[in-house]
C-alpha cells in the first residue's frame, strides 16, 4: 500500500465504545441554531433519532455538495473489479492529452482521489454558472507541484477521473458486443452498479452545458437516501448478503496521505488525533462534508450512521456537534 499512515479500518468487528448515554436532541437543538435542516442517527441499522428543522420536511431533497465526492472511490472500487481501471495506473496513458508532460505524466488516480494529484485548482472558473465543459476544463489544468506532496482541496481532479472512467466505458463498449448496453456515463454506472442494488435515490445531479455529471458537487438527495450510502459505508460496502463494493482495497478509502494524513480517498477522517480539537472522536470515523456543513458521519466502533442538512453556512462544527451529542 501507498499510503502514508494506517487509520484505523472502516469495521463492524472492532472494539465497541464504552457506553453512554447520547443527547440527540440537545445536538440537533444545536444544528438547528446553525441553519439546520435535519438531523438523523442510525445505530445498527435502524433509524433511532429523525428531526427536521427550520421548516424541512422530510422528503424535501438538498444539495450535498461536496458530499457528492463520497461517491467516486466506492465507483472506483467497482471499476477496478470490472477490469476497468487500477487506483495506481498513471492518467495519462487514458487523458492522453497528458502524455509528454513531465508532471501530469506521474498522476495515478489515487492522487486525483486523494486530492494530491498538484493540478492548479481552478474551481472559480468550473463553478462560475453554469460550466460549458467542466471536464474539458480540468483536464487542461497545468500541474503546478509533484504529484503525491501537496494536498489542494478543488473540484478538477475528481473532474479528471470523470472524463478517465468514461473513456475507459466508452472503450469497453466498442471492444465487446457483450458491453453494448454498459453505461458510459458516471452516474448511470453508480446507478446501475451501486445505488440500484441498494435502493438508493438522488433527486437529481447537476451536469454542464455538455452534459458532464459533476462528481464533485452534483447530488442532491433527501436525508434519508443519504443515509442508505451511509450504511454502506459502515457495512464496509455490503448491502445485506450482497457485498457491492469489492472489498480488496476497502481500507485504502480510509487512509491519510503523506501531504493530508486527515483526508482519505475523499472521505475526511475525523477519528485521529489531528482532529480532535473538541474532544475525542472514536478512531475510524469518517466524514462526507459538503457546503455549509452537509454531513454524512459514519463512526464504526458506535455502530453509527449520522446525516445533518444546513441551508446556509453558519459558524458550525462538526466536531463540536459530536461532542455535544455524545459528550467526552
Amino acid at each position: 500500500m501507498r499510503a502514508f499512515a494506517i487509520a484505523i479500518a472502516i469495521s463492524t468487528s472492532a472494539t465497541a465504545v464504552p457506553a453512554q448515554k447520547p443527547d440527540f436532541a440537545a445536538a440537533a437543538a444545536f444544528s438547528e441554531k446553525n441553519s439546520g435542516l435535519a438531523v438523523l442517527v442510525y445505530q445498527k441499522g435502524k433509524l433511532i433519532f429523525e428531526r427536521y428543522q427550520n421548516g424541512h420536511k422530510q422528503d424535501q431533497p438538498v444539495h450535498i455538495f461536496s458530499g457528492t465526492k463520497s461517491f467516486v472511490p466506492m465507483v472506483a472500487l467497482i471499476a477496478e473489479k470490472d477490469g476497468l481501471l487500477k487506483l495506481d495506473e498513471k492518467v495519462y496513458k487514458t487523458i492522453t492529452e497528458w502524455k509528454g508532460d513531465k508532471l501530469r505524466e506521474k498522476i495515478t488516480i489515487r492522487h486525483l482521489l486523494n486530492l494530491t494529484s498538484g493540478l492548479k485548482n481552478n474551481d472559480k472558473q468550473l463553478h462560475q454558472g453554469r460550466a460549458p465543459d467542466q471536464y474539458g476544463a480540468s483536464i487542461a489544468c497545468l500541474c503546478t507541484s509533484e504529484p503525491g506532496t501537496k494536498f489542494k482541496y478543488g473540484s478538477n481532479h475528481v473532474l479528471v477521473f470523470g472524463e478517465l472512467l468514461k473513456r475507459k466505458l466508452q472503450a469497453r463498449q466498442r471492444k465487446s458486443s457483450t458491453h453494448k448496453t454498459m453505461p458510459t456515463d458516471f452516474v448511470d454506472y453508480l446507478k446501475v452498479r451501486l445505488l440500484d442494488r441498494i435502493d438508493c435515490r438522488f433527486d437529481k445531479w447537476k451536469r454542464d452545458k455538455k452534459g458532464n455529471p459533476a462528481l464533485s458537487l452534483g447530488a442532491h438527495m433527501t436525508a434519508r437516501e443519504w443515509g442508505k450510502f451511509g450504511q454502506l459505508i459502515l457495512n464496509r460496502g455490503r448491502h445485506k448478503s450482497r457485498q457491492i463494493v469489492p472489498s480488496r482495497h476497502w481500507d485504502e478509502c480510509f487512509v491519510g496521505s503523506k501531504a493530508k494524513v486527515d483526508y482519505g480517498l475523499n472521505f475526511w477522517l475525523l477519528g485521529i488525533h489531528s482532529n480532535q480539537r473538541h474532544g475525542p472522536i472514536p478512531p475510524g470515523t469518517v466524514a462526507a462534508i459538503g457546503l455549509h456543513k452537509q454531513l454524512l458521519i459514519v463512526m464504526p466502533l458506535r455502530k453509527t450512521v449520522i446525516v445533518r442538512f444546513a441551508s446556509e453556512k453558519a459558524a458550525f462544527d462538526e466536531r463540536q456537534f459530536l461532542k455535544i451529542m455524545f459528550g467526552k
